[in-house]
């Protein structure tokens, strides 16, 4: 009978870990509203099984973003490559156009995280050596719990799953002294794909590829190391062709700070508030938030961050004893799992403090150190003595005690009345319904919750990329190019509804207003004084400038990308001359600079002539000012960064435009320029 005891013991665990993981998913599935970020990985897995040709995929692709149907990048975002969108594309289609859809591949991403884990603990040993790993592994950080089974924030469960299995199969190589060459090739192809999903997976590559790559002896290195890099290539192919089809699509999550400004932040808030919280002391409630849950007062937070340290060190100091025994002995330096985890542990704070992007409540970029931590605590019991035993099993059940009671705190919080992350967009759509619009914008989160609730039967875009500003948008062609166009805007934290009512006001536009639950819906738009003139053709347009004449044909190209540019300061008196081929009656010149707004002078001077006369003044000093947005298709349409310049009717055959007061130290740039005339 007592041999059986401990495999009832961890059936049970299973049992109970498994429980508690599935109420947690079912309170998130009815109670946490699908985000942003979950609607577009679903959206770019429905976008894989459609067909090139359809609607609703010419509608998302943009032609700078995607090869077809096969994404290389999260739609919106210059940066990952949206891995769980081809995992989830077999089966997103059959599931429903909630939150269900996109948390059911995390759910199982995660499950497959912990098997995996487990293969990796029972490779050091009995159950009774590394039982610790196996109590955190089944009932982790709350943290990092929430990722697996309560909201799939977009390549961190595919992640952490990738990387468990990366793991896995490097040990599986070291182990063998013959047959070892396919889980080399494993472990390359499995951390490359990571890399290529999230670069917080750069660590678990590099300290893989070093695990692999030096074997157990030179031989094994001998055939392992190219045997791995070549998988590794394959797996971050999808990046490299990201970089070289898109540049600087990944400069916006990689840039870093000074290490004086790393390093002292290093305490506060990293150890003392954001490790601590990622390790599951407390919760966010959603991705990131403010909020917190948890048993354990703030104030204790700073104690776990000094007991992490401390497992950390030692397992180090142990690891680097073991390392170096092992060297002398076998005359050939080889890398254990355990020195892996200790030495990514410390990268992985190393690159937190030194990444801009690293808030002191951007959770996320600490996660890996909760999938780290059971190991650590594991092989750290299963190498000691009695009394470190002792001490560590009380560690790991007060940890996995704390970690359920957490993970019950934000169970109850999402279960509570009060407790509201994004708003249902079910009431505009109704509204829309019943008035047949089916195109719309609205901002990023609430945008993709209306193209994937719908199931894409409404278009729904963001005014203008609100978080990477300038880059490329899905959907939003179409949805410029539509007539019957409303604006769905709610309490975002971006583009709000006093910020369209403030540009409305400035543009001189009206529109008509419903209230749809906590949203409001902007249709009926109608300019006060709409202008009558129709714009020139490019090519009835010959441009001259003052500076580097080689680029003029740029500002009538219809590309508001490619630009004229000065190279050299601005400098009062440059010009650009548009010739028209007869005397025409301008009323207004539109100058789109876009990308390099910036680049603006303070001022311009209009200037008009007829032939055989001098340059006569029309409008002096114009400021710089952009206009709100541009009414289009009778509604308005936001993105380009225009100056309109308007002016009573003035018949001329050519125009200047004028540098009357220079912004110091930039050189003058424009993307594009229209003339416009009366009808």
């Amino acid at each position: 009978m007592k041999k059986h005891i401990p495999i009832l013991g961890i059936c049970l665990l299973i049992a109970l870990a498994s429980s508690y993981r599935i109420v947690l998913f079912h309170t998130s599935v009815t109670r946490v509203h699908v985000s942003g970020d979950e609607s577009i990985i679903a959206l770019q897995a429905m976008g894989i099984t459609q067909d090139d040709a359809s609607f609703e995929m010419k509608a998302k692709r943009h032609p700078m973003w995607v090869k077809g149907r096969y994404p290389l990048l999260f739609m919106a975002q210059p940066y990952l490559f949206p891995l769980e969108a081809y995992m989830y594309a077999p089966f997103i289609r059959f599931l429903p156009r909630n939150a269900i859809g996109p948390r059911t591949g995390a759910a199982l991403l995660g499950l497959a995280t912990v098997v995996f884990s487990l293969l990796i603990l029972v490779r050091w040993g009995r159950l009774r050596e590394v039982w610790p790993g196996v109590l955190l592994v089944l009932f982790p950080s709350a943290y990092f719990l929430s990722l697996q089974v309560g909201y799939a924030l977009p390549s961190y469960p595919s992640f952490m799953c990738l990387s468990a299995m990366a793991v896995w199969a490097a040990q599986m190589h070291r182990e063998r002294e013959s047959g070892y060459l396919p889980w080399a090739v494993a472990a390359g192809l499995i951390s490359g794909v990571a890399f290529s999903g999230t670069l917080l997976a750069v660590p678990i590559l590099a300290g893989v590829g070093v695990m692999v790559c030096l074997g157990t002896n030179w031989r094994k290195a001998a055939f392992s190391t190219p045997a791995f890099a070549v998988s590794a290539l394959i797996g971050m192919s999808p990046y490299f062709y990201a970089k070289k089809i898109y540049p600087g699509a990944f400069a916006a999550v990689s840039s870093l700070v000074p290490w004086n400004d790393a390093f002292g932040r290093l305490w506060d808030p990293t150890m003392k508030f954001t490790l601590p919280s990622a390790l599951g002391m407390q919760c966010t409630v959603w991705p990131d938030s403010l909020e917190m849950v948890g048993v354990v007062p703030q104030a204790w937070l700073r104690v776990f961050a000094v007991l992490w340290i401390i497992l950390t060190v030692l397992l180090t100091l142990v690891c680097v004893w073991r390392f170096i025994g092992r060297w002398a002995k076998n005359k050939w330096p080889s890398i254990e799992t355990a020195d892996l985890f200790a030495g990514l542990s410390w990268v992985c704070v190393l690159l937190f403090i030194v990444n801009r992007r690293s808030a002191s409540h951007e959770f996320r970029y600490l996660l890996p150190l909760a999938w780290y931590l059971p190991f650590g605590i594991a092989f750290l019991y299963a190498v000691s003595r009695r009394p470190v035993r002792v001490v560590l099993g009380w560690l790991a059940v007060l940890l996995a005690v704390l970690n359920i009671a957490t993970a019950v705190a934000l169970n109850s919080r999402w279960k509570a009345e009060d407790f509201k992350v994004f708003t249902p967009v079910g009431p505009p759509v109704e509204y829309m319904e019943s008035r047949g619009i089916t195109r719309c914008y609205a901002s990023y989160f609430d945008a993709y919750n209306i193209d994937y609730v719908t199931d894409e039967k409404i278009i729904c875009a963001q005014p203008y990329n609100e978080r990477f500003f300038g880059w490329p948008l899905p959907y939003k062609d179409v949805v410029d190019a539509s007539t019957n166009v409303a604006f769905v805007l709610g309490p975002s934290y971006r583009f709000r509804p006093e910020d369209l009512e403030y540009d409305l006001s400035a543009m001189h536009v009206t529109s008509r207003i419903e209230t749809c639950g906590e949203f409001k819906v902007y249709t009926d738009f109608a300019q006060e004084k709409p202008d009558r003139d129709r714009r020139l053709d490019a090519e009835d347009l010959n441009i001259s400038v003052s500076d580097y004449p080689q680029d003029a044909a740029l500002l009538k190209d219809g590309n508001y990308v490619s630009r004229w540019r000065s190279h050299r300061a601005q400098a009062g008196g440059m010009f650009i001359d548009i010739e028209f081929p007869q005397p025409v009656p301008v009323t207004r010149v539109a100058m789109f600079y876009n990308y390099y707004h910036h680049d603006r002078a303070v001022s311009l001077n209009i200037l008009a002539r007829k032939k055989g006369r001098r340059w006569q003044t029309v409008l002096s000093k114009v400021p710089e000012s952009l206009d709100a947005f541009e009414f289009v298709n009778g509604h308005p349409v936001y993105g380009n960064q225009v100056q309109t310049i308007r002016f009573p009717a003035v018949t001329t055959d050519a125009l200047r435009i004028e540098v009357a007061e220079v912004n110091e130290g930039r050189d003058w740039t424009v993307g594009e320029i229209e003339i416009y005339v009366t009808k």
